[in-house]
């Protein structure tokens, strides 16, 4: 059966009304994300970078650095954020 896993950086320091959350480095979310296809003996199909928008955007645990805005025009107020997510596909 196929199934798949997302990986994002963790949330490291929350945002504030003059500074932007900043999360773990890349690197890091790649480590978790090689220990568990290691720790788990993981039959891995692929493994791609998705970018989703506005993911966990109501949530404190909100996915991932950094976030690509998206600025609305035409008057209408407001920004997308997108997420990239490192998503695992494998078999069981």
């Amino acid at each position: 059966m196929l199934r798949f896993k997302d990986f994002v950086p963790n949330l490291v320091q929350a945002g504030g009304f003059f500074q932007s959350e900043r999360y773990e480095p890349t690197e890091n979310c790649l480590t978790r994300m090689n220990n568990w296809i290691d720790d788990n003996n993981i039959n891995v199909m692929n493994i791609e970078t998705v970018v989703l928008p506005n993911i966990f955007s109501s949530s404190p645990a909100r996915t991932d650095a950094p976030a690509f805005n998206q600025h609305y025009a035409g008057g209408t107020t407001g920004v997308n954020r997108y997420h990239p997510v490192f998503r695992v596909w494998y078999n069981i």
